[in-house]
């Protein structure tokens, strides 16, 4: 045994086998590297997705609340005409807050009433749009 530890031939066997462990273990910790970065390069790939979605998402609602906006604003305009103060319009919308909130049977007679306003104007507009297009006649399909 003592004659194999002093062998030079069984050193360099030694240093060999050494050599070829550490190179191993060298490649495992580059291949587990790679692979880290490999999950962090997808990490952050799914993180510019994740916000390109979200910016989608926000987009998408602020278009909705711009439509929301005109279409009110449309609605006012069509009542009381382009002049209207904001001034009184947001008194007026104060002081009826409530009956809009509430619900009750004159909220109720309000949609109601802004429904069949909003028709009567659609039908025109249609009829107008039919009109101009060459249609036919334009009071076709209504009832009186």
């Amino acid at each position: 045994m003592e004659e194999l530890q002093n062998d030079p031939m069984n050193a360099v066997g030694d240093a060999a086998s050494h050599a070829a462990i550490e190179t191993e273990e060298a490649a495992q910790e580059a291949h587990e590297l790679t692979k880290l970065e490999k999950l962090e390069a997808k990490m952050e790939k799914m993180k510019r997705l994740i916000a390109i979605e979200r910016k989608k998402e926000s987009d998408k609602k602020r278009r909705e609340r711009t439509h929301r906006l005109i279409r009110h604003g449309g609605l006012i305009e069509m009542i009381l005409g382009e002049s209207v103060d904001a001034g009184t319009l947001a008194g007026l919308l104060a002081t009826k807050k409530d009956v809009f909130l509430s619900g009750t049977g004159e909220a109720l007679e309000w949609k109601r009433r802004g429904d069949r306003i909003i028709a009567e104007r659609e039908a025109a507009r249609e009829a107008e749009r039919l009109k101009r297009k060459g249609g036919g006649d334009a009071h076709a399909g209504t009832t009186t």
